[in-house]
């Protein structure tokens, strides 16, 4: 797929266009990899995704589909005249989004990688670790709880989803887009929280867990969670300075970890908030 800007504005009416059928593709990770490219529907997700800097390769638009906001960073695209602009068709504009309320907009992003060294926290970080969270849901509910917690940075070890997928962006509302997001693995994940002296806090179901309201989370934190399945494993628990649960007074052990997620990091906004 090409990121060269097209000279002048082309209308799209046939589904099979190659441009169209090459875009859908980038919903399939493997494309998305090859490609390095993702796309995204929807007019809040794409300004969020344009203000947060990514590089935005393609716009596709739908004129009746068109809303106001849609309209407007439309427009702004246009003029900055660095990006290739499509209007397409109704029946083109439905095979390209999996949502009726996008908005009339879809985009072609290029996918951004932050390591460890180009993230940039601060003295007094809070940052979320996720570990193998494998439902696209799961992870972009959990990263909107993040966003609106004030989370600095998200870390993502094992097999967890990938974040470019459609439905964490769709979850997340685009807040994927503003959180600083390093994928790797624990073992890395540890190192750089032992050697910049980050307290590691693990959400657990183990005895020697504390209630999650009896801790300080005043200083550098980074709160552990693991899958639903299998919670966190070994090399994890191990790690962690300290371990930390949600009591459950019902019949059920635990929460979905999306609700899990926003209690540990709102908790940590309360102490930080809270004079």
């Amino acid at each position: 797929m090409s990121s060269k800007k097209e000279s002048s504005p082309l209308f799209i009416s046939s589904t099979t266009n190659q441009k169209v059928k090459d875009s859908i593709k980038l919903r399939d990770k493997q494309e998305r990899d090859k490609t390095n490219l993702f796309g995204v529907e929807g007019e809040k997700e794409i300004l969020r995704a344009v203000n947060s800097g990514f590089v935005l390769v393609d716009v596709f638009f739908c004129r009746k589909a068109l809303s106001g906001l849609s309209q407007e960073i439309l427009t702004k695209i246009v003029e900055r005249k660095e990006t290739n602009v499509y209007e397409v068709s109704n029946d083109v504009f439905r095979k390209l989004v999996l949502r009726e309320s996008s908005g009339g907009l879809w985009a072609v992003f290029s996918r951004r990688i932050l390591t460890f060294k180009t993230v940039k926290l601060s003295d007094n970080p809070f940052i979320l670790v996720l570990d193998n969270i494998e439902k696209p849901g799961n992870l972009g509910a959990i990263l909107r709880s993040a966003d609106g917690a004030g989370v600095e940075a998200v870390f993502l070890t094992g097999s967890s989803c990938d974040i470019y997928n459609p439905n964490v962006i769709r979850a997340s509302l685009g807040t994927v887009f503003s959180l600083p997001i390093v994928v790797t693995d624990e073992k890395e994940m540890i190192e750089f929280c032992k050697n910049s002296k980050i307290k590691i806090a693990g959400a657990a179901l183990d005895k020697r867990a504390a209630i999650y309201t009896s801790q300080d989370f005043h200083g550098s934190t980074a709160v552990v969670l693991g899958s639903e399945a299998k919670g966190l494993g070994k090399a994890l628990l191990d790690s962690c300075d300290v371990l930390v649960k949600i009591p459950m007074k019902g019949s059920a052990d635990s929460l979905n970890v999306g609700a899990a997620a926003t209690i540990f990091v709102y908790e940590v906004l309360r102490q930080r908030t809270t004079t």
